[in-house]
Order: structure tokens, then C-alpha cells, then sequence
């Protein structure tokens, strides 16, 4: 059965299994039996229903680390026959896709692993592959976090794939308007809604409290506890939920991953932030400089988290921030040469200016700017330049007034930072012509500079960003959104469902008999798609319809007493149980209002570019074989009439020299008895 290059036939395995089937049920030292090895190297599908027939339960026997036939077909999902393998054993044995190794591993987790070798331009590896995951989704597994892990792991090219198939969507869109997550999500709103604005009134008062010079002491420099309670309870929160989250999937990952990850960092630092210069504006130490600068990042660091928040719901924010992130990663060589470019024309005009005219003008106005003016009063003070009011008084002129934008009049003279500032601010719009005109070289730089970056450089960039972006919102809008809800469900899923709390339940033997018939009921519910009917929808339900238009034909009695329903359900009912909703942050809420504010539209996705790619190209090469078949079998009959007609041509010339030979024989008879008639008379 491990051979690959000579495949057993069927008829061979049938025989090799004997008329019991006896062998089919014999294991090696691995308890692998032989269905293992035709699943694991890509048996053809009559060959498994062979060993399948020979004895029915190997689709359910296991190797000595726990791993069905299932496993091996999809941890071998690059094999040709693969796909239907998969097919046949989903349909005879469908509880096996739920079922773990001794390794914690689903046949999702081996598909995945097997994944991640294939390169982009093995095609028809990659489509096998897609095959097998296809089959393994329609099959409808069970929502675990197990299998929410393992997508979550794919290679990027499987899991984009996978985050829109429908089964997929169906399975995040029931998590997401459960209870618990919409619980989360609301506290998050809640909590970072507080922080937010405590923060924000709270370090402007401790910024003034520490820039008073009357504030002499350390209390007179502390906020109120009582201000800044909120700013503590948020930040617990949010420090209580990564540590719960960091908890539940340390058997997932490991702890350089997890700080790696872009959210759990920012998720990291907003917290710890938060606390940090929450205790400082509590006891009022610190450097008041580093204090103003720290808060000031805090609050940056607070409006990134809100967009990370809504980048977990709404779909248009989704888009927007994997949009960003997706065009900025790809302009890494536009941006390189955007630097270099503008490092080069700084460095030149600020060595074309050293020791110039203009620079020496440049530093005789600075000089006459800052000289000491003499003053003629009796108590000979000297005041110098520096002070505004007493160079308008001896001038007679007004007061002069500050300049909210100051900036130095000679930039590529002062120094190569202030010149690469000047270079980067021109290409932006700030442009002043006036300083170049003292040379004609630096002028004609000028232009060229102008030019490159202002009418090519940035055209190009817009160009590229419109691309760019437009891809993001066409093709990727699905696969964007619908990743980020998967991150979202699976770190929910792994506080409720994660390790923590088998060991807790465990502990204190809060399990009883009836769970695990409990879990069976709820995987049968999940497979037939069925609704959970609660109280909530049926009451919900209905008060919805008490506005059916139909309900409002009734004559009669029946119409008096209608309209005062439904002024009582719209006025009274349906407020105070939304109200209730938001006050027990979604928990009280009907089925029906979750799913409003957080379900996204279950659709069939379009192939992606590639596979559409790659399955336009399988099609063709498919079409192209079986035109060569039929060509061939054409030129083949046609060779075979061909041999026909020329063996029947052949035969006809046989035929015709023989009657020629008899004709010429009969001539030449009829010649010699002529002309022995002839002589006979001449004779005669």
C-alpha cells in the first residue's frame, strides 16, 4: 500500500485481503492497519472501498498516536486522489473530522501543517489541497476551539480561502451573536468609552496642577482618587481579559508569538500605559516634561485601541485599517526611494550653500538680530535685542506679534537637519524659489527637484495607493473582515472553552455524567443548522408582531384593541428591554438584536483571482486531453480504414493484373490462330 509509484489495483488488494478479510485487519508495529497506508500515500477510492468493504470499522480504528484514516488522507491532502479519499470517508464516517489525536491535532491541523510546504507555484498541489479543506467544511465539523485555532493557523493562502466559505461564516456569525461575545464587546465599548474620557480630563488637570509654581508640595501635584477610579477599573479590566486570554492559549502558542502580535501589543501597551501614568497623576511623581509627553502618547495609544475595537465589527473599518497596513507594506521600495531622493538634494543644497554670499548675509542679519542695544536712561541698564517691547519702544513702532509657524529663513545654511527638514517640506507644498535665486545651478536644481518629486514621484504614489487600496476593497473586503471576526471569536472562545476551564471544572468536579451527552445533542443541533429557540426570540418574536399589517385589518372590537397594544409595545416594551440590554452590556437582549448589530450576511464568495486562475487552466488542460483523445482515436480509425482501402486497393490490382494476364494469353491465342489461318491460305 506504500508504494507510489506502482499503486495497488483493486483487484490485487482484494486478493491480498483474502476472502474474510483478515488482513485488512492486521496492524504493524505502529497499529497502523492498511487503510492508514492507502489513506496516507493517495490510494485510489476503489482500492479504499476495498479495504472498507473487507472490514468497515478500520475507518474508525486508530494508530498508536490517535490518528484516523481521516488524518492521514488530509495530513497527505497533496496527493492526486486525495480529494475523494476524503469525500468517502466524510460520508461513511463523519464523526471522525471532529475527532483529536494524541497530539491535539484535528485532520484540520494536519491539512494545514501539509499546507504550509507547498510553494505559490505548485497550482495543482494548492487546488488538491483546497479540495480537501472544501470537503472537510461541507461536512460541517464541530465549532471547537480547537478548529477555530487551527484555521486561524493556515498559511495565508488557505486560511483566505477558508475564512469566506460559507460553513466557516456560519459557524462566526452563531459565535458572535451569542451572549458571551457580545457581553465582551460591549464591556470593551463601555470601559474604553470611560478611559478615554477620564483620561483626557484627568491628565489636563494633573498637567496644571504640576505647572503651577504655587503647587510647591506633592500633595498639591495629586489628582483625586475619586477622578481617576475609573481610569483603574478600565485598565484592570482590560489587563483582567489579556491575562485570562493569555492563559487560555498558552497551549497554542507560545509567548514570543503572542507579543509579537500586532493587537496584543498595542492591547499590552494601551494597558500598561494607562495604569502607569494613572498611578503617576494618583501620588503626582515623575518629571512634569516626561509626564506631559508620556500622556500625550497614552492618548494616542487610547485612539488606536478604538480603532482596533471597531476593526472588530463593522466591516467598512475592517477594510480600512487591513487597507493601510497592506498599501504601506508594499511601498517599501517607493518610500526607500522617496528618502534617498530627498537625502541627496538636501546634502547637495546644503553643500552648494556652505560659505556662500548668501550664507554670509544669513549670518549678518542673525548678528545685527541679536545685537546689544544701549539704552540712554539714567540707570544705564543694557537691554538686548532679544526683548520685543523694548525695540518697538525705541522704534516707535507697535508691538510685534508672535509667528505661530517659525522657521528659519536660510535652512540649508544652518545645518544638514534643518536642510533635509526644508527638502521634505517642499516636496509637500512649502515651497520658496526666493533662496535659490542668488545661483543659477541651485535654481535649476530646484526645478528638476520640483519635477521629480511633486509631478512623477507623487503622481506615482497616488497611483499606486488607488491600486493598491482598490484591491483591498474589491477582492480582500470578505477576506479582511471576516479574519478579523475569526481573531475576535477565537480568543473568545479560548477564554470560555480554553484549558482553564476543564482543570477548573475538573478541581471542583463541576462535571457531571450528562455533559458529554450534553456536547452530542448540541453537535447534532449545529449540524442540522437548527435555531436555539429561547424565550427571548419567541417573546421578542412576538412583539414584532404585534405591527404585522395584517393584524391591523381586523374591524371591530378587534381594531380597538390593537392600537393601544402597540402605542404600549412601541412606547414601553420594546425601550425598556433594549434599555435593559445595554445596561446588562447585551446579556439580556433577545437572539434577534445581537444577530441585528453584529451577523453579516452568510454569501457564497467568488473564486479568488488564482484559483479562478488555476481552475480556468485545469479546464483548459482537461479540454485539451480530451481533444487529443478524440483526435487520436480519430486518427487511429482513420489509419486503421486507411489499411483497409489499401489492402482492398492492393487486391484490386491483383485482380486486375490477373485478368490482364488471362486477357493477354487469350490475345496472344487468338493472334496465333490467326496467323496460322493466314498462312494456311497462303499456302493454299
Amino acid at each position: 500500500m506504500g508504494n507510489i509509484e506502482h499503486p495497488p489495483t483493486p483487484a490485487l488488494v482484494k486478493l491480498l485481503a483474502g476472502k474474510t478479510g483478515e488482513s485488512a485487519k492486521w496492524p504493524d508495529e505502529n497499529q497502523m492497519l492498511p487503510i492508514h497506508y492507502a489513506c496516507a500515500y493517495g490510494a485510489t477510492v476503489e482500492v479504499l472501498n476495498v479495504l472498507i468493504h473487507a472490514w468497515e470499522d478500520s475507518m474508525q480504528k486508530t494508530d498508536s498516536k490517535g490518528r484516523t484514516p481521516l488524518h492521514f488522507a488530509m495530513g497527505n491532502a497533496d496527493r492526486e486522489n486525495s480529494p475523494f479519499v476524503v469525500k468517502v470517508l466524510l460520508e461513511l464516517y463523519p464523526a471522525a473530522m471532529d475527532q483529536i489525536d494524541a497530539e491535539k491535532n484535528l485532520p484540520l491541523h494536519l491539512l494545514s501543517t501539509k499546507a504550509e510546504s507547498v510553494t505559490i507555484d505548485k497550482f495543482q498541489t494548492r487546488e488538491t489541497i483546497r479540495k480537501c479543506l472544501d470537503f472537510y467544511l461541507k461536512a460541517k465539523p464541530k465549532t471547537s476551539s480547537e478548529l477555530l485555532t487551527g484555521i486561524q493557523k493556515m498559511p495565508e493562502w488557505l486560511r483566505d480561502v477558508c475564512v469566506i466559505h460559507p460553513t466557516v461564516q456560519t459557524m462566526l456569525n452563531t459565535k458572535i451573536s451569542s451572549r458571551f461575545p457580545t457581553m465582551i464587546l460591549m464591556l470593551d465599548f463601555y470601559f474604553l468609552a470611560a478611559v478615554i474620557g477620564t483620561f483626557a480630563i484627568t491628565s489636563r488637570e494633573s498637567i496644571e496642577r504640576r505647572f503651577d509654581p504655587l503647587n510647591e508640595t506633592q500633595s498639591s501635584r495629586q489628582v483625586s482618587g475619586a477622578l481617576l477610579s475609573p481610569l483603574y477599573i478600565g485598565a484592570l479590566y482590560f489587563l483582567g481579559r489579556e491575562i485570562t486570554q493569555m492563559i487560555s492559549v498558552r497551549s497554542q502558542t507560545t509567548v514570543a508569538a503572542y507579543l509579537l502580535d500586532a493587537e496584543n501589543l498595542l492591547n499590552l501597551a494601551f494597558v500598561f500605559l494607562t495604569l502607569y501614568y494613572t498611578i503617576l497623576m494618583g501620588t503626582g511623581l515623575g518629571n512634569d516634561e516626561r509626564f506631559r509627553t508620556g500622556a500625550a502618547i497614552t492618548m494616542g495609544i487610547c485612539y488606536l485601541q478604538v480603532l482596533a475595537y471597531l476593526k472588530s465589527i463593522l466591516i467598512d473599518f475592517a477594510v480600512f485599517v487591513s487597507g493601510v497596513v497592506y498599501v504601506t507594506t508594499r511601498l517599501v521600495a517607493f518610500m526607500v526611494c522617496l528618502l534617498i531622493t530627498v537625502l541627496a538634494f538636501a546634502q547637495i543644497w546644503y553643500t552648494l550653500f556652505r560659505q556662500s554670499s548668501e550664507c554670509y548675509f544669513a549670518a549678518e542679519q542673525e548678528a545685527l538680530e541679536n545685537a546689544t542695544i544701549a539704552i540712554p536712561t539714567d540707570d544705564l541698564f543694557e537691554y538686548t535685542g532679544d526683548d520685543d517691547e523694548v525695540l518697538a519702544a525705541l522704534i516707535g513702532a507697535e508691538e510685534p506679534v508672535e509667528d505661530c509657524e517659525p522657521s528659519l529663513d536660510y535652512p540649508f545654511c544652518h545645518s544638514l537637519w534643518f536642510s533635509i527638514y526644508k527638502t521634505y517640506t517642499m516636496m509637500l507644498g512649502e515651497i520658496d524659489d526666493t533662496i535659490f535665486y542668488w545661483s543659477t545651478l541651485c535654481l535649476i536644481l530646484f526645478c528638476i527637484f520640483f519635477f521629480m518629486e511633486v509631478v512623477i514621484l507623487l503622481n506615482i504614489l497616488i497611483a499606486i495607493i488607488t491600486d493598491l487600496y482598490g484591491v483591498i476593497t474589491n477582492e480582500r473586503a470578505a477576506i479582511v473582515f471576516w479574519s478579523n471576526r475569526l481573531a475576535f471569536i477565537t480568543d473568545m472562545d479560548m477564554i470560555t472553552n480554553g484549558p482553564w476551564k476543564k482543570s477548573i471544572m475538573g478541581f471542583f468536579k463541576l462535571r457531571d455524567d450528562d455533559d458529554d451527552e450534553e456536547d452530542e445533542e448540541e453537535a447534532a443541533l449545529m449540524k442540522k443548522d437548527v435555531v436555539d429557540v429561547s424565550w427571548e426570540r419567541i417573546c421578542w418574536k412576538k412583539l414584532i408582531e404585534c405591527f404585522d399589517p395584517e393584524m391591523g385589518n381586523s374591524n371591530g372590537m378587534g381594531m380597538i384593541l390593537i392600537a393601544p397594544l402597540r402605542v404600549f409595545v412601541a412606547m414601553f416594551l420594546i425601550p425598556f428591554w433594549l434599555l435593559l440590554g445595554i445596561l446588562s452590556a447585551g446579556w439580556l437582549w433577545p437572539p434577534q438584536v445581537r444577530e441585528g448589530l453584529f451577523v453579516q450576511a452568510v454569501s457564497v464568495p467568488e473564486e479568488l483571482g488564482e484559483g479562478k486562475e488555476m481552475e480556468k487552466r485545469i479546464e483548459e488542460v482537461t479540454l485539451l486531453r480530451k481533444n487529443l483523445k478524440t483526435v487520436k482515436g480519430q486518427l487511429t480509425g482513420q489509419f486503421t480504414e486507411d489499411r483497409k482501402d489499401v489492402a482492398a486497393l492492393k487486391d484490386q490490382v491483383k485482380g486486375i493484373k490477373r485478368e490482364l494476364k488471362e486477357e493477354m494469353k487469350n490475345i496472344k491465342v487468338v493472334m496465333t490462330s490467326l496467323f496460322e489461318v493466314q498462312q494456311q491460305q497462303l499456302l493454299g
